[in-house]
């Protein structure tokens, strides 16, 4: 980290002011080499300069908390992100990332909003984006050991030998390889069930990344390794059988990810992003909305700015508003009030009696 920037820290912040909203800040993870301790240091960038840095896509997973240094400081973070940052660093050399939870100031709430709104391109841009599964549980563990193996589908060999002979063997390899792919399909199912997938900001992440890589504890793999593998088995088993599989998260990303990156030219109206995936976990309401815009037109975007002050009502109004004016969907009320659920949750305590009335029903 630079002089310069070293010295914008003061004693009430662990975070310097962000210039403008064009720049960043990039999370240095000190390799294990410089301390036992994970250490972590920020250092601004303006993403017109072209950083190199990976970004972590991830969940926050629960509230139990892990201490780490973070710009010289003791800092608690969540455990599921302190795990990540012990299993990513480098032995002797430094790894540029991007986290939210880090690189973010999270109780900025103006700058939290203008950050959110530059994620599409944060993540666009990194050279890989890391997916981190959490730490593997038994039930994962023989799962990963298959992705991590080069597993060989090798064709049946010429024999000169007198076929009676060798039919016995080749039913006991038949039999041998039906059982070895059924518990690789009952293994990446396992793995489908993780909560990772359920979470919402992943599908951003997931489908503007330009490369992906796969990590789940110590374990670490190529996503074309996960998806060549998910797609491998839903061809070879029953119906029956890939059924879990067939309808996972996890296979709808290998199937989809990554394709939507900025230079494909790919957008998508920004209520149709909301009604697909607008269910997905996350912790602030808005985020069902915020946490997709990166995915929709330009118009979208324009129309329903991300901004952290707002109630959930407005941005609901505002995305509404835009859709039914710009979107030319069938705006029958049910289908408002089932975007609504989606978005809000079924609970969802409405602020705004009349909201129905300002499109005319």
């Amino acid at each position: 980290m630079s002089a310069s920037t070293a010295s914008l820290y003061s004693k009430e912040s662990l975070y310097s002011l962000l210039a403008n909203s064009s720049e960043i800040r990039l999370l240095y993870l000190m390799p294990l080499a410089y301390s036992q301790t994970i250490t972590c240091v920020t250092e601004h960038w303006k993403l017109c300069e072209k950083p190199q840095y990976e970004a972590l896509s991830y969940e926050w997973g629960a509230k139990d908390t892990k201490q780490i240094l973070f710009n010289g400081r003791p800092y608690d973070i969540r455990g599921n992100l302190y795990h990540a940052l012990f299993n990513l660093r480098n032995a002797t050399t430094a790894r540029v990332l991007w986290i939210d939870a880090l690189c973010i100031n999270q109780t900025d709430l103006r700058e939290r909003s203008h950050q959110v709104a530059q994620m599409g391109r944060i993540y666009s841009d990194a050279t890989c984006v890391v997916v981190w599964l959490g730490l593997p549980d038994e039930a994962c563990l023989k799962a990963l050991d298959m992705l991590q193996s080069k597993e060989e589908y090798s064709a049946r060999k010429n024999f000169e030998l007198d076929f009676t002979k060798i039919l016995p063997l080749l039913r006991k390899r038949d039999i041998a390889m039906e059982r070895n792919q059924n518990m690789a399909l009952e293994l990446l199912i396992a793995l489908s069930r993780r909560s990772y997938w359920t979470r919402l900001w992943i599908v951003q992440e997931l489908c503007l990344a330009r490369r992906l890589h796969v990590q789940c504890g110590k374990y670490s793999f190529s996503w074309d390794r996960l998806k060549d593998l998910v797609m491998l088995k839903l061809a070879q088993g029953s119906e029956a059988a890939i059924r879990p599989l067939h309808y996972s998260r996890m296979a709808s990303f290998c199937r989809k990810c990554p394709q939507f990156h900025p230079n494909s030219n790919f957008r998508t109206p920004l209520y149709l992003i909301c009604w697909f995936y607008g269910d997905g976990n996350c912790e602030n309401v808005l985020d069902r909305v915020f946490g997709l815009a990166s995915l929709a037109h330009d118009c979208c975007q324009k129309a329903v700015p991300i901004d952290y002050n707002s109630t959930i009502d407005d941005v609901f109004a505002r995305l509404v508003g835009h859709s039914r004016t710009h979107n030319s969907w069938y705006w029958e009320p049910i289908n408002v009030r089932l975007l609504e659920r989606r978005i809000k949750g079924r609970n969802y305590q409405q602020s705004q009696p009349r909201l129905w009335s300002f499109f005319g029903r």
